[in-house]
């Protein structure tokens, strides 16, 4: 082999793979730093961007009467989600995964099908739910007589965060059922035999022997969970951007329902345009996410780490 066919040999694979570099860096890293350097200019998306340093981040952190609202929102419906998550899905996986529960199969098809649906479908049916005119909850309350007058239930700070929670809980629930499903069945039965010999009951052998062994799900669905908490933006803008809501401002009745991606969305796309300073909570969020990806990294091995 001479020199030249040597040199296409070592150089062959290189070009290979160049097509997925240049889509990646086309694609990927480039809009990554460009919107790195929008995020310290003021600009409207169509004229020129004009650099102003760190302002946009002062605002953020300082003066703007919207972040840390949209940081408090997330936190919320992060804090009371995971759990309910967490700990739901587990113990319906057990509840599905019981011997005396019929039709296995259809119960969990039936669990997993609100993930499928999209959050337009599911902002309209809890918007029918509880429209404060149309509503469903509304008209049922008033036939049994333990209403008077219809209630405005998306109107409220307290029942719209309420409701929002219930949309997250009931689409993801049976999407984390799956995971505890897939774990249930790599534990042994001869386990489960061993232990009901020894005279264990239900509690014991759920909390002695499947709950430690769904360890590493457990941390796996939390992490997740609090990964797309924290991205939260589809269901509450889905239902309080439409007819079903008494309220105009931003984030639902006095903002309590705004998160950071949807204070995010508006900001660069909706009503200001000011993608400048969208870009500045872009990257505050991922500063947030970050932090969390770090603890779960650490979270994860640690078991590892202890045995080598």
């Amino acid at each position: 082999m001479n020199k030249k066919e040597k040199r296409k040999m070592q150089i062959s694979p290189y070009l290979f793979i160049a097509p997925f570099f240049l889509v990646y860096i086309g694609f990927n890293l480039f809009p990554i730093l460009y919107s790195f350097y929008i995020s310290f200019t003021d600009w409207d998306g169509i004229h020129t961007p004009q650099f102003i340093g760190v302002k946009n981040y002062i605002r953020l952190f300082t003066v703007d009467p919207y972040f840390w609202k949209s940081v408090l929102n997330t936190f919320l419906f992060v804090a009371v989600c995971v759990p309910a998550l967490v700990f739901g899905g587990m113990l319906m996986a057990v509840m599905l995964n019981a011997k005396w529960v019929k039709g296995k199969r259809t119960l969990q098809c039936l669990s997993f099908l609100p993930y499928l649906t999209t959050p337009v479908a599911i902002g309209l049916i809890f918007a029918l739910i509880f429209d404060w005119q149309t509503g469903i909850l509304n008209r049922v309350l008033q036939a049994a007589g333990w209403m008077d007058t219809a209630y405005d239930w998306l109107g409220s700070p307290g029942t719209a965060r309420v409701i929002v929670i219930l949309m997250v809980v009931w689409k993801y629930l049976g999407y984390n059922t799956m995971f505890f499903l897939s774990g249930m069945a790599g534990i042994s039965s001869d386990i489960y035999e061993a232990a009901e010999i020894e005279g264990a009951g239900t509690v014991q052998i759920f909390f002695k022997i499947t709950v430690p062994l769904l360890k590493n799900i457990m941390v796996f669905v939390m992490l997740t969970s609090i990964i797309g908490g924290l991205q939260l933006l589809e269901e509450p803008m889905q239902l309080f951007s439409g007819w079903a809501t008494s309220s105009t401002q931003l984030g639902g009745p006095g903002s309590s329902c705004l998160t950071v991606m949807w204070y995010l969305y508006d900001t660069a796309f909706g009503t200001t345009m000011r993608q400048g300073l969208g870009a500045a909570i872009s990257y505050s969020l991922f500063v947030i996410i970050a932090v969390f990806a770090f603890f779960s990294y650490r979270l994860s091995y640690r078991g590892e780490d202890a045995y080598e």
